[in-house]
């Protein structure tokens, strides 16, 4: 059966769509397509990537990555297609129009984030919300199936169409990078985008009032999302407490979470944030270090269940320094801590469950439709 991933927004090896959605439905002998903005063709892990040109700025992906999108689609001719970005709701529809099977691919609670978009004025930004609410509420019931990432976004969806599925977005499970507690940098960490939402400033506040008590370090990893912000943060006093890193990989990453003591996750709490799993949380638990987390209730309903970590107010650099202090101070607990949420990732959040959900919709879609298409034989 030949399938076609669609994205006009996110990078072609994006860890949802790329390593956990299209190589796993590879592995399971599919003929996976890629359609994605890159710089050229490729057949990587047996998916077959499509590229379509990288346009800068959101007013030119909507208006010209779109029709890119779908005339890719077209040229594949694939009986079945998978999109990911709200964006492409209009490239779905034409393809249902055209009798193909379509999937909506959720990652976010739209009409909650869309509204938190600085790049959309003030005055806009709670229509377009109504208005992308409107728009998934029309689209789910024409789509063959709408697949979300968490239960908050489920409940809005079944309301709108029975073909909901949650699959969540649960990490690749990998052996542990392991090293040694009494071996460790009394340092925690922080991987990913940096920004002022993501919580930058409250960290260094924080390790700035730690170092007070104990020795410590932010091992730092990630881009900053503007050069005013970085030129800002690498200015306070508390940047001197931090090992800046820059982007790093996947095994970077793995060797970064090896080396200390506890992993910081602190955004700020916008909707989007409270209502999505983040990947770092993950990560984190994987790494085999406690977590320093936002004490969102989706979060905390993880975090206390595996007994992974601390729970703070994220705008609190106060309540987020005695986390960390709780933490370093105590080396058997933080160890433990880290332990059992390795253990629970390996148990119950790990994407090996989630990816037996989407081979199986896989599988239903394709006997209901084996009758309509050739190629699905």
């Amino acid at each position: 059966m030949k399938v076609c991933h669609l994205t006009s927004v996110h990078i072609p090896f994006d860890t949802r769509i790329f390593y956990k959605e299209c190589r796993s439905l590879a592995e399971a002998g599919y003929e996976v397509h890629l359609i994605a903005p890159h710089d050229s063709d490729a057949v990587v892990d047996g998916v077959h990537l499509h590229a379509i040109r990288k346009r800068e700025g959101k007013l030119k992906r909507i208006l010209f990555s779109t029709t890119d999108v779908l005339k890719k689609a077209l040229a594949v001719n694939a009986p079945l297609y998978h999109f990911h970005d709200p964006e492409l709701i209009p490239v779905g529809l034409v393809l249902h129009i055209l009798g193909r099977t379509v999937i909506y691919d959720v990652h976010e609670d739209y009409p909650e984030t869309i509204p938190n978009k600085r790049i959309i004025p003030r005055s806009l930004r709670k229509p377009a919300g109504w208005i992308m609410s409107v728009t998934e509420r029309f689209a789910s019931g024409l789509f063959d199936a709408v697949i979300v990432v968490t239960p908050a976004i489920y409940e809005r969806f079944r309301t709108y169409t029975g073909k909901t599925h949650i699959i969540h977005n649960f990490p690749l499970t990998r052996d542990r990078v392991s090293t040694p507690w009494n071996k460790r940098e009394d340092a925690v960490c922080y991987i990913g985008s940096i920004s002022s939402n993501r919580g930058i400033r409250e960290m260094l506040k924080a390790i700035g009032l730690v170092q007070k008590h104990i020795p410590v370090k932010l091992v730092l990893a990630g881009e900053f999302t503007s050069s005013s912000l970085e030129q800002e943060i690498k200015a306070l006093p508390e940047f001197s407490l931090v090992d800046f890193r820059g982007f790093v990989d996947r095994d970077e990453a793995e060797k970064l979470m090896a080396q200390v003591k506890a992993g910081i996750i602190v955004l700020h709490p916008e909707p989007r944030y409270q209502v999505s799993y983040p990947n770092k949380l993950f990560e984190y638990m994987i790494a085999g270090i406690p977590v320093i987390a936002s004490a969102f209730p989706l979060w905390s309903e993880i975090i206390q269940e595996a007994g992974c970590g601390v729970l703070v107010d994220p705008m609190n650099p106060m309540a987020i320094a005695g986390a960390l202090l709780s933490v370093l101070g105590n080396p058997p607990e933080a160890q433990a801590m880290g332990a059992r949420g390795h253990e629970a990732v390996e148990k119950k959040f790990r994407w090996e469950n989630e990816k037996q959900k989407l081979l199986k919709l896989y599988e239903s879609l394709g006997r209901e439709h084996s009758g309509e298409e050739g190629d699905y034989i």
